[in-house]
């Protein structure tokens, strides 16, 4: 079986290494970018099989980026998970109003966190 690819998309280095660090040992294949605009050429070149994006970053937030995402016919399909240190409902409708597939707030339990990437790939 391949890898499940995904790419991460937050302004702050130690988060993603964190997200790797959680993920490598899973089985995924993680890439990184540092911002939005990274995120979404690293996303075309295709392969990628689920987006985790923080929500607060500077230029594109991870709401535009997720809607971008949503809006390209060639990345329309691939699942979005967004990550927030923001939390409450008005935050997940905001995500889900973007179109994320689901919304992790921070600080998260690594169990859980896995759970959900697992859900979120295999629907």
């Amino acid at each position: 079986m391949d890898k499940k690819r995904i790419l991460c998309i937050d302004d702050e280095p130690m988060n993603l290494e964190l997200l790797k660090a959680i993920l490598e040992p899973q089985g995924y294949e993680v890439y990184r970018a540092l911002n939005g605009k990274d995120g979404i050429v690293k996303l075309s070149g295709g392969g990628i099989d689920l987006v985790i994006l923080d929500v607060s970053m500077p230029e594109l937030n991870g709401y535009e980026v997720c809607r971008m995402i949503k809006n390209n016919p060639g990345t329309s399909n691939t699942p979005v998970v967004l990550l927030s240190g923001l939390s409450g409902t008005e935050e997940t409708k905001r995500g889900m109003d973007a179109g994320c597939d689901d919304f992790i707030s921070k600080p998260f339990s690594r169990t859980e966190f896995i759970e959900r990437i697992n859900t979120v790939l295999t629907k």
